[in-house]
């Protein structure tokens, strides 16, 4: 049996947070709020979208309008635990989300976007970090995810 490389294990990671193969995967530090998050959700009206602000890559930040948050509370502990450790998981959550793209400004106004949140710590009020994808037209259920952090900054 063959170790995996860290493309693979980077693309299984990806796997479980909700993205699939045919776009880039972004992550970058969010410029929002859990407040921001929480009126994005429970505010947003048919007429007048609440929106929050998404970087796609390196230079494009567009307004993304939320379709649907899940909570996800991701386990907590070593990668390679015994099987027979107790789980336990992080307090606060993370949020698997999917939206669309509501700038009229934007070339991609209208795309279809998913993403995932990873959640705050106790004392603090903003996200943790943002993953973001536009949803692939064709997906490739057993591609490689491309991924770039929004922290590894092109050289010009």
């Amino acid at each position: 049996m063959s170790e995996q490389g860290s493309s693979d294990v980077r693309t299984d990671d990806l796997r479980a947070m909700g993205f699939e193969a045919g776009t880039v995967v972004f992550s970058f530090d969010p410029r929002f709020t859990v407040d921001d998050l929480k009126a994005a959700v429970f505010s947003t009206l048919y007429n007048s979208r609440v929106t929050i602000p998404i970087r796609l890559n390196h230079d494009d930040q567009v307004d993304v309008a939320l379709l649907q948050v899940r909570v996800v509370f991701d386990e907590d502990g070593p990668i390679n635990a015994p099987a027979d450790r107790p789980k336990t998981y992080h307090e606060t959550p993370d949020w698997r989300f999917e939206g669309w793209i509501e700038d009229a400004s934007s070339r991609l106004h209208g795309h279809p976007v998913r993403g995932y949140i990873v959640g705050v710590s106790d004392d603090d009020t903003t996200p943790s970090r943002v993953y973001i994808q536009l949803v692939p037209n064709s997906a490739d259920p057993d591609g490689e995810i491309t991924y770039q952090d929004g922290d590894d900054r092109p050289e010009n």
